[in-house]
């Protein structure tokens, strides 16, 4: 696992927000930034900003798959099944079935068991911050498999609008 110190923390972020989290203070956890993102995002328009776009993004699948018939015969074939994450063959989670399915799900419980993850997960931590006058401030913090991406984080005048500047860095970090 690699961990980093917070280069420089956002105007947004705040220790109470760690210690809600039950973080080690400035600790985070860094395997979604050494992610080389191969989604492609369109130019956001008023319908499908940069938020709705990085949720289709974490819905799509974190993996690819190699699956090739490696043997039997026409009636009882051998697939092989192996993952490849960031253009990197993870051989050591590859498995043999008798359909591309069977093969497949196997590969993803070797995975599972080796609590490897196969599929991204982006959760949201919305804090109202205190401004000292009558317009709340928010700041939206993404959660990438559990990641808390401090260097994402992003104020707003609305939950929505911090939610979407955080989306928007995240889009051209060139990661997703």
């Amino acid at each position: 696992m690699r961990f980093a110190l917070f280069p420089q923390a956002p105007s947004c972020f705040c220790i109470a927000t760690v210690h809600r989290m039950k973080l080690l203070p400035f600790i985070i956890h860094m395997s979604f930034t050494s992610h080389q993102g191969q989604y492609v995002f369109m130019p956001p328009t008023p319908v499908k900003g940069y938020l709705a776009q990085i949720n289709n993004w974490a819905k799509s699948p974190m993996l690819h798959w190699s699956i090739e018939k490696i043997g039997g015969t026409q009636h009882a074939p051998i697939f092989s099944a192996t993952p490849i994450y960031n253009n990197e063959y993870l051989v050591m989670y590859a498995c043999t079935g008798s359909s591309r399915k069977k093969a497949k799900q196997k590969s993803e419980e070797a995975m599972l068991e080796d609590g490897q993850p196969i599929r991204w997960t982006l959760r949201w931590q919305i804090e109202e911050l205190e401004n000292g006058n009558s317009h709340p401030i928010y700041c939206a913090i993404p959660i990438v498999n559990g990641d808390i991406l401090m260097d994402y984080a992003n104020e707003g005048h609305s939950k929505k609008a911090a939610q979407e500047a955080a989306a928007k860095a995240m889009a051209l970090s060139g990661h997703c």
